[in-house]
């Protein structure tokens, strides 16, 4: 006959835990499983900071050219820090505006179309071309007046995943994303 304590004491040794070799072998396993994990985290946001910020100018490019079209005036590209007058570094952010009177600055606030502001964390974005001015600017035709050469997007030097995108501007005002590899980009 089972008595209440045989049923209790049954119980208690069918019930076991788990032993330090089991656990430490479990840790092991997930330690593993994060190694792995991290560094394929850390690259794939580095690629789609990349994308974006290269995406993201290639439509303001676009933007920009367009609205000068639609409104029949000379409109400006150029990088900024505040948003009210171009600068030099690209890497801050940028800004498009109706020049209305010719002179690449904005008598107006109501004449900024649109302003952005990188947070690159460390990356650059840069402008490689064949003349010395940091701004681009399109006539009513929507043709670009300046320069031809490339933007180039870089991550952080120190950074094992480093990612390099670039951005192709023709004379005429063409954009095309630069090919990844063997692509001539300029170097970080």
């Amino acid at each position: 006959m089972v008595t209440t304590e045989t049923k209790a004491m049954s119980l208690l040794l069918s019930l076991r835990g788990t032993t330090l070799l089991e656990l430490m072998l479990t840790l092991s396993i997930i330690a593993v499983l994060l190694l792995v994990a991290i560094p394929t985290g850390i690259e794939w946001r580095t690629k789609i900071r990349a994308e974006v910020t290269i995406n993201q100018l290639f439509a303001s490019i676009r933007y920009a050219q367009s609205e000068a079209i639609r409104l029949g005036k000379r409109v400006i590209l150029c990088p900024t820090t505040q948003g009210e007058r171009c600068a030099a570094d690209w890497s801050t952010g940028y800004m498009i505006f109706v020049d209305q009177n010719g002179d690449r600055t904005v008598a107006d606030r109501s004449q900024v179309l649109a302003v952005y502001r990188l947070q690159l964390a460390g990356a650059t974005l840069r402008w490689h071309g064949s003349r010395s001015q940091a701004y681009f600017e399109w006539v009513p035709s929507g043709l670009h007046r300046q320069q031809n050469g490339t933007f180039v997007y870089c991550s952080q030097r120190d950074n094992a995943y480093q990612q390099r995108r670039g951005l192709i501007v023709s004379k005429t005002g063409r954009v095309r994303f630069a090919p990844f590899e063997g692509s001539g980009l300029q170097p970080c």
